[in-house]
């Protein structure tokens, strides 16, 4: 017997975590769900429609485009986000390859004419096509870098580069916030130390924690050791993230990094990532604090952790 439908699509988005707009896209494009539709043709969705939804974001989040998702049965998709079957990698083809060039090259089109309403379509249409890493890698970190060497060569101006800040930043935000975190599942806080103030590395990781089920806590900008340890105590936050992106020479780092250390204790994680990272590396491994490569090696440290991390039963 047919269940009855419960869920309007708005109703949807706000229980799955996933937006509006991407569910539409993967209806029409990969036929994700089948909604029942209404005599005025409105959608309406089960708790089955509801249950594959929440593993289609996952899957996403977990590095799997939707196009290879959506082709699965519920019961498989459940047993590849469970970790209880696997499947191959999909082999990027020409026209992949060819759908984030274009989106690379609206997103960036969209900035130079300072038009934040197509930026936000791009990004989200982004969202709906792509992966999350490959949204992260792929999309984004190569547009804001062509957007820092714009702004350096001249050919972009400081309104340009804070209009796709806000913009990306807002975009970003959505996103973690649309993620659904265990209530037992550990605390992870993202700040950049003091000092420190480009925060869209510190905005990649929060994502990325929270497509992982992670409790995150985004604490944004320079903020102090002292705060950052008194956040870690009070949320007792399993990890601390730390985004260093630049200057590389920074001379108050060294001390921030020695007094977190100290004032955190040797049970709370310390990780560090970012472009001026690595030239504080000697340091770090003095501290304890572990150094991440990138966003692969950032989501396979956080899988490993989130178990260890879990938190007791009450």
């Amino acid at each position: 017997m047919q269940k009855e439908p419960l869920y309007t699509i708005r109703t949807l988005a706000l229980k799955s975590g996933v937006s509006m707009h991407t569910i539409r896209a993967w209806e029409k494009r990969y036929q994700a769900l089948r909604p029942q539709r209404t005599p005025g043709n409105r959608r309406l969705y089960t708790e089955e429609d509801l249950a594959r939804l929440q593993l289609l974001r996952q899957g996403v989040a977990d590095g799997h485009t939707i196009s290879l998702l959506a082709g699965l049965p519920t019961t498989d998709l459940w047993r590849l986000v469970h970790g209880r079957s696997s499947i191959p990698a999909e082999p990027e083809t020409m026209e992949h390859s060819h759908a984030v060039e274009a989106l690379l090259e609206n997103s960036w089109r969209a900035v130079q004419n300072l038009d934040d309403r197509a930026l936000q379509q791009s990004l989200h249409q982004a969202a709906a096509l792509l992966s999350q890493p490959v949204l992260l890698e792929q999309l984004l970190a190569p547009l804001l870098q062509r957007i820092g060497h714009g702004w350096s060569e001249g050919r972009l101006r400081i309104l340009h580069e804070h209009m796709a800040t806000i913009v990306i930043r807002d975009f970003l935000t959505t996103l973690r916030l649309a993620c659904t975190a265990d209530p037992e599942a550990p605390v992870i806080i993202i700040a950049t130390p003091a000092g420190q103030l480009h925060e869209m590395g510190a905005l990649f990781v929060a994502l990325t924690a929270a497509a992982q089920g992670w409790q995150t806590q985004y604490l944004g900008t320079s903020l102090p050791a002292d705060e950052l340890a008194a956040a870690a105590h009070r949320l007792d936050a399993r990890i601390i993230a730390l985004s260093i992106i630049q200057p590389s020479d920074d001379p108050q780092l060294p001390l921030q990094l020695e007094i977190l250390r100290n004032l955190a204790g040797s049970e709370t994680i310390l990780i560090a990532g970012g472009g001026a990272a690595a030239f504080f590396a000697p340091l770090l491994d003095r501290l304890s604090i572990h150094f991440i490569a990138g966003i692969t090696q950032l989501r396979e440290f956080l899988a490993r952790e989130r178990g260890r991390g879990q938190r007791p039963q009450p």
